[in-house]
């Protein structure tokens, strides 16, 4: 019986709620309608103020989604580490130079300045391509600079390429990296910096030179060349070139990798040398030549002055 009264009751009182609630918001409605009427601007107010919060939010959440561990780039990552066999004597790796410690994944300029990093090492002659990989990594193409020859100017040994630019380092004899680099003496043009060309058209022209006589390994395994050293005779524009090799027999090769007057070339000077070793050895002499002061092959032909 008690239930029944409770039930009833309870059912009554619904209908009284829900008129005391749609009351309430009629009012409210109303309050509202009235304040717009009285001050068509508030409405504006509060569009903006809702758009204010939304952009803040969203800066703010953005903000901290660009700050996560997650999406950070550190200058140490982009550090190549796998360097060529033939660079390792030198440098065990190429580091970017210039980068923050920490950039962002998201930085539309990230792979821009990467690119710009890796250029200014010395060892990067050309940058192929950089791209980035969410949420952080950085993936670089390069195209690395590689030693040539060692330049010796006052007993100091500087690394170049092939194009004659500086490469980082500064050597004796003693802790030169590789005895398997030839070393031009005789440069007169000033040591330029880290990264930069040596001036002077003279050591231009006998990097080639030295790249030529690299390929021939098959007649030079006999008489290794260490020195490729410029000389410059009196009444001569250009230098002579003079191949110094392990047993100090001079090899007068000419003034450039090719003579102009007569037209001899380059594998006639080899050949010419070719020639002489066989002759040696058929003399049952020693095929590095090492009992020969000097010899002339600029002609296309070998002369020969023994020592003593």
């Amino acid at each position: 019986m008690k239930s029944n009264i409770t039930t009833k009751i309870w059912n009554q009182t619904i209908p009284v709620v829900k008129g005391i609630h749609l009351f309430y918001l009629k009012q409210t409605e109303s309050f509202y309608e009235g304040l717009l009427q009285r001050f068509p601007w508030t409405k504006t107010i509060f569009v903006l103020c809702c758009s204010v919060i939304i952009t803040a939010g969203t800066w703010k959440l953005t903000d901290r989604t660009l700050c996560l561990p997650r999406f950070q780039v550190s200058s140490e990552q982009m550090v190549i580490q796998n360097v060529p066999s033939w660079l390792q004597p030198y440098t065990k790796n190429i580091t970017p130079q210039g980068l923050d410690a920490k950039m962002s994944i998201f930085d539309q300029d990230l792979t821009r300045k990467a690119s710009q990093a890796y250029l200014k090492n010395p060892w990067v002659r050309k940058v192929v391509s950089v791209a980035k990989y969410y949420p952080n990594y950085i993936h670089a193409e390069l195209v690395l600079r590689k030693p040539l020859a060692a330049i010796k100017q006052n007993d100091i040994y500087y690394i170049c390429d092939n194009r004659g630019v500086r490469l980082p380092g500064e050597y004796n004899r003693d802790t030169l990296p590789s005895s398997l680099l030839m070393v031009v003496s005789g440069v007169r043009a000033i040591t330029p910096p880290v990264g930069q060309k040596w001036e002077g058209f003279n050591l231009l022209n006998t990097l080639p030179l030295i790249t030529y006589l690299y390929q021939k390994d098959e007649v030079l395994k006999y008489i290794p060349i260490l020195e490729v050293s410029l000389h410059y005779p009196k009444n001569m524009e250009n230098p002579q070139i003079v191949l110094l090799t392990q047993h100090e027999t001079e090899i007068i090769w000419g003034s450039t990798l090719h003579s102009e007057v007569p037209q001899i070339s380059a594998d006639q000077r080899l050949k010419a040398l070719e020639r002489l070793i066989r002759l040696q050895v058929g003399k049952k002499m020693s095929a590095d030549l090492k009992e020969l002061a000097n010899i002339d092959i600029q002609y296309g032909f070998a002369i020969i002055k023994e020592k003593g």
